[in-house]
């Protein structure tokens, strides 16, 4: 028994940069075409993502956007601006609105005004409701001497 040795080829490395850069040629609409292999890639990703909903796809996609600065940052939030006041609230209201001092730290005096204006709302249903009632017991009295007399 022999034994053949193998001689071992020696394997040039692949510029992996070239052959993602190398165009391929595919057909499209029909027609001979060609593009890089990287946009062939991400076209493939891109349509796996949006017709098999793939998340590996998706996650593929917005990784390569945001390496490449694509998506757009959301802009900073506002730190100013105006806020006007309905006529319709209470003096009270407004002056505790206007001279509260914020304290070091706060991070949304709008909820904060928020907050306040929904006290007053809340106050407002109650005593609606209030009158509401007391309405109805007045009805009900009065429809009550009707029928007495």
């Amino acid at each position: 028994m022999s034994m053949k040795k193998v001689k071992s080829k020696t394997v040039k490395p692949i510029d992996i940069r070239a052959a993602l850069e190398a165009p391929i040629r595919l057909k499209r609409d029909g027609k001979p075409n060609s593009m890089p292999a990287y946009e062939a890639a991400l076209r493939q990703h891109l349509k796996k993502a949006l017709a098999s909903l793939s998340v590996p796809s998706m996650k593929f996609i917005l990784g390569e956007a945001e390496k490449h600065e694509f998506i757009k940052k959301p802009p900073p939030a506002l730190k100013g601006g105006v806020f006007v006041l309905p006529k319709s609230l209470p003096d009270e209201v407004i002056h505790e609105i206007l001279n509260h001092q914020s304290g070091h730290g706060e991070k949304d005096p709008m909820s904060r005004i928020w907050n306040i204006i929904s006290r007053f709302a809340d106050k407002c249903k109650k005593q609606a409701k209030a009158k509401a009632k007391v309405k109805s017991k007045a009805k009900a009295k009065t429809k009550g001497k009707s029928k007495d007399e």
